[in-house]
């Protein structure tokens, strides 16, 4: 059995896993980790990333499932389409962890990345990027929004939402003035350039 745990970098995915697993007594794994450890990515200096070999990244994903084919596994991932073309049988639903784009820019910035890096994730959730990716799978995905909550409190927002089986994708950010703003006003920026983001 897996749960997929997915979003924007700084979402709280990670956080959110551990609450999930510690109540369910499953094991975390977090696929930056293991594609790294496994070698299935290559590094990408000028973005300060890695990217998957998508080939690699399958068979890694592929045997990690395997490997705990007799327990529950939470997946954190920002590559969810990945983890679906390879063990989509094992999985038996969805997180979306979303944040509002605001807070989400102050979270990494306190991480310390860099502005261009910061820039790039906070678009992509502004344009829900990984939401996009998820629509095929809307029946089994649960959208939760982790914007200045504990981890404890998302996920008993998220057992609600599973009991209800309140399954889709709707945050919409772009809706919220204050976020139509960041995003113009960072558009405008000459860090997109650097992630090829210019709209």
């Amino acid at each position: 059995m897996i749960i997929l745990v997915t979003g924007s970098p700084g979402v709280g995915k990670s956080e959110l896993a551990k609450v999930v697993s510690e109540d369910l007594r499953c094991k975390v794994v977090e696929s930056s980790e293991v594609m790294v450890r496994e070698k299935a990515v290559i590094k990408d200096p000028a973005r300060d990333t890695f990217i998957i070999e998508w080939d690699q990244g399958l068979r890694v994903a592929r045997s990690v499932a395997s490997k705990s084919i007799d327990s529950c596994v939470v997946v954190v991932t920002v590559t969810p389409t990945l983890w679906l073309e390879a063990v989509e049988s094992e999985i038996v639903f969805i997180v979306l962890a979303r944040c509002n784009p605001l807070i989400l820019f102050r979270r990494l910035e306190r991480r310390g990345w860099r502005k261009g890096k910061i820039v790039e994730n906070v678009m992509a959730e502004a344009f829900g990027v990984i939401a996009e990716e998820l629509e095929p799978w809307w029946h089994s995905t649960f959208e939760v929004d982790t914007s200045d909550k504990n981890p404890r409190k998302v996920y008993e927002e998220l057992l609600n939402k599973i009991d209800s089986w309140s399954v889709g994708i709707s945050i919409d950010w772009l809706s919220l003035e204050s976020v139509g703003e960041l995003v113009a006003r960072l558009s405008a920026q000459r860090d997109l350039d650097e992630y090829r983001l210019g709209m």
